[in-house]
This record gives C-alpha cells, sequence and structure tokens, in this order.
C-alpha cells in the first residue's frame, strides 16, 4: 500500500506561497541554513537546523512526524509548544509554528505514483526545485537554490544632468557690508537646464546644487575666517578702549 504524501504550505511569513512536496524515505528539514530543504533566512526567529519531518514506523504508530531539532524559539502545533528532540505525530490539517512569522499548514494527501520525491515549489514564478536525495555523482541541491542570499541587482546609476558642461569664469562673490551674508552674484552655464533657485533674497540668478556646493566649499571657510577676525579685531578694540579708562582713573577709585 502506497503511503500518503506530506504537503508543507507556508500560509505565513518571508516564504508564504511556498509548498513543500515530499514522500517518505528522507528527511526533509526547514531552517536559515542553506543546507536545509527548505530555508527561510529572513525569518530572524528560526534556528540554522530548526524542524525535521519524516514517515516513521513506530511501535504504536506509523505516519508523518515533526521533531524540533533542539531551536532556540521552539515550535508549537496546534497552539501546543512541542518538546525537542522528540517526535510528535503529524495530522491532515495541522498548524505548525516556527520562529517569529512563519506558519506551516500540513497536508497529507494520498501518493499518486507521479510526484517526485521532494517538489519546492516557490511563490515568485512559478519556480520549482527539485532536491532529491544524494546519489553517486550527483550533488545536493541544498535547499531552495539559495534564492534568500542572491542580492538583487540593482538599477545601474542614473546620470544626472547638471544643467552645464562647463561653467563661465565669470563668478563674482561679494559680501553685503550691511548684513555680513555671503551672497553669489552670478552663475551662469552655457546649457542651462536643470537649476535650483536660491532662497536668498539678495541672489537674483538660479545656481546648480553643484555649482552652490563647490561656492560653499571654496568661499565658506574664507568668510568664517573673515568674520572670525572682525570679532578678535573688536575684541582688542574693546580691550584697548577698556586699558586706557583704567589708566585715565586714579589709582585709590578703583576697588578690587
Amino acid at each position: 500500500m502506497a503511503k500518503p504524501l506530506l504537503v508543507l504550505k507556508v500560509e505565513q511569513g518571508p516564504k508564504c506561497g511556498t509548498r513543500v512536496e515530499c514522500s517518505c524515505g528522507s528527511v526533509k528539514t526547514i531552517g536559515r541554513a542553506r543546507s536545509n530543504t527548505l530555508q527561510i533566512s529572513k525569518d530572524f526567529g528560526i534556528s540554522q537546523k530548526h524542524i525535521c519531518f519524516q514517515w516513521r514506523d513506530e511501535a504504536d504508530h506509523a505516519g508523518w512526524m515533526a521533531m524540533d531539532m533542539g531551536s532556540s524559539n521552539g515550535t508549537i502545533i496546534n497552539r501546543k509548544q512541542v518538546t525537542a528532540h522528540i517526535w510528535s505525530e503529524l495530522r491532515d490539517g495541522d498548524l505548525i509554528k516556527i520562529g517569529a512569522e512563519t506558519s506551516i499548514r500540513v497536508e497529507i494527501a494520498a501518493f499518486d505514483g507521479q510526484q517526485s520525491d521532494t517538489k519546492v515549489k516557490g511563490k515568485a514564478k512559478g519556480r520549482n526545485v527539485r532536491a532529491t536525495t544524494r546519489r553517486r555523482g550527483v550533488p545536493s541541491t541544498g535547499g531552495e537554490d539559495g534564492a534568500d542570499d542572491e542580492l538583487q541587482k540593482l538599477p545601474d546609476k542614473v546620470p544626472t544632468d547638471t544643467g552645464c558642461s562647463e561653467a563661465d569664469n565669470d563668478s563674482i562673490i561679494a559680501v553685503s557690508e550691511r548684513d555680513d551674508r555671503l551672497v553669489s552674484i552670478s552663475k551662469k552655464c552655457k546649457n542651462d537646464k536643470t537649476t535650483v533657485a536660491t532662497s536668498a533674497e539678495d541672489i537674483d540668478l538660479n545656481i546648480t546644487v553643484e555649482q552652490w556646493f563647490l561656492h560653499m566649499m571654496e568661499e565658506g571657510p574664507k568668510y568664517l575666517f573673515r568674520m572670525a577676525e572682525e570679532t578678535i579685531q573688536g575684541i582688542l578694540s574693546e580691550s584697548k578702549q577698556f586699558d586706557d579708562y583704567l589708566m585715565s582713573v586714579d589709582s585709590h577709585d578703583i576697588q578690587i
């Protein structure tokens, strides 16, 4: 008599929609490591080797069973915490919860003789990955083709139009005597396409962001240096005036 087929359907979690079909004769595992039949690396509550499934012919029962392989966060079957390293009987419709997000529905169907030993059906693009038992000369697939470890290809860098090829050399930097603000009077481009208007009221012409940063990198330190020099000169001037005042006052009028 053919033994029933075990189907594990991921209902919640990073691998939602994935189906794992396996027949008896081998042990199937789920965990974060690539060597598992089903790798779930994006659920950080799942251990490297979390849970395994196997058809077992026990003295008191024969059927599909699951075992927690000493995971850090444990395994829950039908809202009941199972004991690690002890086989638990599975029935059709059982709900297994592992990690922080993953829920797996158990389906036990009749074996039709046409299913492969193990078939993992991914959600994206209907990808089928066969993980057959290791034979001589045939390496193990080691899970789901390492799908979680594949880096998503980033789009090529989109060139940005700075709005000019060469900046004219007629830029003038002036410092207002009234409010000591750095003002860029003009900076034009030959091909003015993409410009950003500045918010300063004293700037009449628009400049690009790149030009603005170049101005700030070159003229900013100079402006701060001039401001510091003016402040120091003011302090020295006030100090000199205070010294002159002390010299003009008689020594007996000074109280310390």
